[in-house]
């Protein structure tokens, strides 16, 4: 990770700090399910700028679900996106700044339980972000359980929620992360093995996990990257499942990865995270409007030309 990153040591009392930044959400019970990929599979999803980033000769491919907690803008909050789950599928880059490496990601698909977010992310930032009814569940340290369902339907803007807490609410235990698609229920979930600790350095889990920078490509020749400004995670690693029509969900070459035995499981307790700008690259076209949408890994981005 780039020298920019917080001190791992403060971390256990950074975490629950907010950064700042034009976007602020809360990303919480982060569950991360990486799988081994031959990086010649993925190239034909690379943004120019960038390349595959490998851990000690391997590239990966992760499943991420996350609990997306209220956005606010300058402080405000947004109306009408309040608690929800993302499921997002990506694969890790780096792109070299002078004498440092960026480290990010590339998102292939997100899936989020508002169509308003589908259509803000598919017209703005050409992002593939598919609607699907969804769900989850979590245990935490100190509560038997914790249920929540989220009304997807007609205009995205009711929720119903049923909440079953005893005792105060600790780090989650479990967690299960579900959505409908190909006319089932897919899952996705873990299960804490030990304490949440700040991952070692140089290991897998701090490869998938300490990723603060998001690329995507947009038009011929044009790429967004985007910075995530949050504290270092503490996890911990765990039992993981994966029940999913890969296949009919992400297509080739991700059906079959996502199919074999993934090489790590983990879940991050996540944190308060700022989302900006980046001032790597200069504005190719200034004239164009920086747009904003709630929910979206965007916030602020510039446009860069591609030589």
């Amino acid at each position: 990770m780039s020298g920019s990153n917080p001190d791992p040591a403060e971390s256990l009392e950074a975490v629950a700090a907010r950064p700042t930044g034009l976007l602020t959400a809360e990303w919480r019970h982060v569950v991360i399910l990486s799988y081994p990929a031959d990086p010649i599979l993925l190239t034909p999803f690379l943004p120019g700028i960038v390349e595959v980033d490998l851990w000690n000769g391997q590239a990966f491919v992760s499943l991420v679900g996350l609990l997306f907690e209220p956005t606010r803008v300058l402080g405000v909050r947004l109306p009408f996106h309040r608690r929800f789950e993302q499921i997002n599928l990506r694969f890790y880059v780096r792109r070299r700044v002078g004498d440092d490496w960026r480290r990010g990601v590339v998102f292939v698909k997100e899936i989020v339980p508002y169509r308003s977010l589908v259509i803000a992310a598919r017209l703005l930032y050409r992002q593939n972000y598919e609607f699907a009814h969804m769900r989850h569940r979590f245990e935490s340290i100190g509560a038997e359980s914790k249920d929540q369902q989220f009304d997807a339907e007609r205009n995205n803007l009711e929720i119903r929620a049923v909440d079953h807490f005893s005792g105060e609410q600790g780090p989650a235990t479990f967690v299960e992360y579900c959505w409908r698609r190909s006319g089932r229920w897919n899952t996705l979930g873990l299960r804490t093995a030990g304490s949440f600790e700040v991952p070692s350095a140089g290991s897998l889990q701090e490869f998938v996990s300490e990723r603060r920078w998001g690329y995507a490509a947009t038009r011929a020749r044009r790429v967004l990257e985007f910075e995530v400004r949050r504290p270092v995670w503490v996890a911990s690693d765990g039992a993981g499942w994966l029940d999913c029509d890969s296949a009919r969900i992400y297509g080739a070459p991700f059906g079959d990865i996502l199919r074999s035995e993934p090489a790590s499981a983990l879940m991050a307790a996540g944190s308060s995270v700022g989302l900006s700008h980046s001032r790597a690259f200069l504005f190719i076209n200034s004239w164009l409007p920086r747009y904003f949408a709630p929910g979206l890994f965007l916030a602020n981005a510039q446009e860069a030309g591609v030589r």
